[in-house]
C-alpha cells in the first residue's frame, strides 16, 4: 500500500468518523477507527514504512478522538485512542519516532488555531472537518 493512498484513506475515514459523531453514531465511528488501525498495520507490513507517514496516518485517530470529546463522549475518545498500538513488525525506535511526529502534528494544529485566520489555515481534511464540528457545536 502506498503511503499517499493510505493517508488519503485514513483522512476520509477520519472525516466520516467526525460526521458520525455529530449525529450520535458511536458504533460506526469505532469501525472507522478500526479501519484506520488496519491501514496503519498494512502500511507497516510493507517493510518500508517511514515514521513520518505512520504519524500522518495515526493522527487521524486523534482527530476522531478530539471530536468525540467535544461532543461529550470521553468513552468513545478512549476507545479510538486505544487503536493506536504499535504494529507487530515495526521496531520500537520507528514507533517512538512516529509517536513523536504525531505529537508535533497535533501541536502544529493547535498553534494554527491561534494564528490570525487560523480556522482558514487548514485544507480540506479531517482538521477542517474537526473545526467545522466545533463551530457547529457552538
Amino acid at each position: 500500500m502506498s503511503p499517499t493512498r493510505a493517508k488519503d484513506a485514513c483522512e476520509e475515514l477520519a472525516c466520516l468518523g467526525i460526521r458520525l459523531i455529530e449525529v450520535g453514531r458511536a458504533k460506526p465511528v469505532e469501525q472507522c477507527a478500526k479501519a484506520i488501525r488496519t491501514i496503519v498495520q498494512e502500511y507497516c507490513a510493507t517493510g518500508s514504512a517511514e515514521s513520518q507517514w505512520i504519524a500522518h496516518l495515526l493522527v487521524n485517530l486523534e482527530w476522531i478522538a478530539q471530536a468525540a470529546m467535544i461532543f461529550g463522549d470521553d468513552e468513545l475518545a478512549a476507545k479510538v485512542r486505544a487503536k493506536m498500538d504499535r504494529p507487530n513488525n515495526l521496531s520500537e525506535g520507528n514507533w517512538s519516532a512516529a509517536l513523536d511526529m504525531r505529537v508535533r502534528l497535533i501541536e502544529d494544529f493547535d498553534e494554527g488555531l491561534h494564528r490570525p485566520g487560523g480556522s482558514n489555515y487548514f485544507p480540506e481534511d479531517p482538521r477542517a472537518e474537526l473545526l467545522r464540528a466545533v463551530q457547529r457545536k457552538g
